[in-house]
């Protein structure tokens, strides 16, 4: 039978418009990257700070049915990955606060276990690696705590940045360090990769959480971090809401931070230490929490203290109430035995601060380095409505309600790029608030170890990138000392000439590194106070005995001070 030419075309014509629609549909409609069962719920900024990425671009949280997550630490599951669980069915790319494992998950038709921290599958790709106080990352784990770690999942909170990161055993940044909970019927958690202003562009956003027990409370706020390339980045903390903050969450403040090794003299009662602003200079009775497990411990009754000088950061402690016997310290913590530890003293139970900023943690040396952007700020201030709200301060931009610090070479800056809302890099902080930056919290005495093979002074790449990152401390924090300590192990019998060898070396060690600073800071080392000792085999960080703690003895200790 012939056909009609004319229905013929009309056939080919309503063919021709369907594939066009499809096509059209397809480029332009926004579908969603996670197919989970859940769907985000309603969500609308308030203020100017947020940034607001296209659907397109964002990963969600799957909830899996729960009604709300508390204390959950949140992964990642990529792209490919089916998952079933609670009898709801996602696949990836999609977050997850569920510990997912073979039993849940397949990959390609085969049971695949989308979570293992120890080789960071599961942590959530950044989309490009940054230099993070000397460590590069290409990955993160969030927290619904308001916290991001670096180096393992955790869940921490109410606690200072420097007590976060020590107990965590991790680097951390944190947006709002309060025991917060994701509700599934006004929630919302997402990431995604983007571009801003034509940067590439990481984002964290937790929306409408609140703290247990509290389900009027509305906190939204957002991390960004912008890639300036070889690491370097800038850090976006956003705020929108703070509503309702129950005031019984965050740490007890105002708090002062002693390291108890480095911050205190022996047989003295004036200690050094960081966050001294608002600390009361008449005498007061104190309670204090301890990180870690000091060797030494005069602080563990009852005691008083005042504030001694502001600007120098020193406290007095005393035994009696009106401070007119020394509590002294008989000697500082053994941090060959006890490793590093550290004493918060605060003043009572009655004002709460909230932990925001970022702190690093060393894996090696239990060294922490502290940016706190809001020390010893209580939350009845920095909530909406409050006479120092948070969603109406800025820092280094003039947008309200965002902060912006960054890192370069792996430091921290305030020189950082601006943003669209600001000509230039200005600080709304009228001087009320408190910010405390490394500068301020950390660069009143700075301890480095340098190591060496056996019987060598020579400086390996490890050596050499410590020795610049010393460099970059005492440019940055404005030190003027520079004291080297020069050891060696002791493996042998002993013999004169054998004495003076290890003497020579030891000498040799601190020169190399002495020579090397200097190198570094050219025509700056001039200012510089250097004093050089060699202490051979004298105080031993671990056994002789073995070749396998023996290492650690050869060494110089750098010591940096004003």
């Amino acid at each position: 039978m012939q056909k009609d030419p004319k229905v013929h075309k009309n056939y080919e014509k309503s063919v021709l418009i369907t594939l066009v629609l499809t096509v059209f549909l397809l480029t332009f409609v926004e579908v969603p990257r996670s197919s989970a069962n859940s769907s985000p719920n309603p969500f609308t900024s308030q203020g100017q700070s947020w940034v607001n990425v296209p659907n397109l671009d964002r990963i969600y949280l799957e909830n899996f049915g729960s009604s709300n997550r508390d204390d959950a630490n949140l992964r990642y599951v990529a792209s490919g990955v089916s998952c079933t669980f609670n009898s709801i069915f996602a696949t990836g790319p999609f977050l997850t606060p569920v510990d997912l494992n073979g039993s849940h998950c397949t990959q390609s038709g085969v049971s695949y276990d989308p979570i293992n921290d120890a080789t960071r599958l599961g942590a959530l790709p950044i989309g490009f690696a940054i230099n993070f106080f000397g460590t590069t990352y290409s990955s993160l784990w969030p927290s619904t705590n308001g916290g991001v770690y670096f180096d393992s999942p955790q869940i921490q909170y109410e606690d200072t940045l420097p007590h976060l990161a020590f107990s965590a055993g991790s680097s951390v940044l944190f947006m709002l360090g309060a025991d917060q909970v994701y509700r599934a019927n006004k929630s919302n958690f997402w990431m995604a990769q983007t571009t801003i202003n034509s940067i590439p562009a990481f984002v964290l956003s937790w929306e409408n959480f609140d703290t247990w027990g509290n389900v009027n409370e509305k906190f939204s706020y957002q991390l960004v971090i912008l890639n300036y390339g070889s690491g370097d980045f800038d850090a976006w903390f956003n705020y929108d809401s703070l509503a309702n903050f129950d005031n019984q969450f965050g740490y007890q403040s105002p708090y002062f931070l002693i390291d108890a090794k480095n911050d205190v003299t022996e047989n003295s009662n004036v200690v050094v230490g960081a966050y001294s602003n608002t600390l009361p200079s008449v005498c007061t009775y104190a309670f204090r929490h301890i990180i870690g497990n000091p060797s030494n411990n005069p602080l563990s009754t009852g005691f008083y203290f005042k504030l001694e000088n502001n600007t120098a950061r020193t406290i007095s402690l005393w035994t009696d109430s009106s401070c007119s016997t020394p509590l002294n310290f008989t000697s500082k913590n053994n941090e060959a035995t006890n490793g590093k530890a550290f004493y918060e003293i605060y003043v009572d139970d009655s004002s709460r601060s909230i932990g925001i900023g970022w702190s690093t943690y060393n894996q090696t040396t239990k060294e922490i380095s502290t940016t706190e952007l809001v020390s010893n700020a209580s939350v009845s201030e920095l909530i909406n409505g409050g006479s120092d709200q948070i969603i109406a301060k800025s820092l280094n931009t003039t947008t309200p309600g965002r902060f912006i610090i960054g890192q370069r070479s792996g430091a921290t800056t305030m020189n950082v790029n601006s943003d669209t809302a600001t000509s230039g890099n200005s600080s709304a902080d009228d001087g009320k608030w408190k910010i405390k930056t490394d500068v301020e919290s950390d660069c009143v005495t700075k301890s480095f170890k340098i190591n060496f093979d056996g019987g060598s002074s020579h400086l390996d790449k490890n050596a050499l990138k410590k020795i610049k990152n010393i460099s970059s401390e005492i440019t940055r924090c404005g030190f003027t000392k520079v004291k080297l300590d020069g050891y060696t192990s002791i493996d042998k019998q002993d013999s004169p000439n054998y004495k003076i060898f290890r003497k020579n070396l030891s000498f040799a060690r601190a020169s190399k590194v002495e020579f090397s600073i200097k190198s570094n800071l050219k025509n700056k080392y001039k200012s510089l106070n250097f004093q050089k000792k060699a202490l051979s085999e004298k105080n031993p960080i671990k056994s002789n005995r073995s070749e396998e703690t023996r290492p650690a003895n050869r060494r110089v200790e750098v010591t940096l001070s004003k």
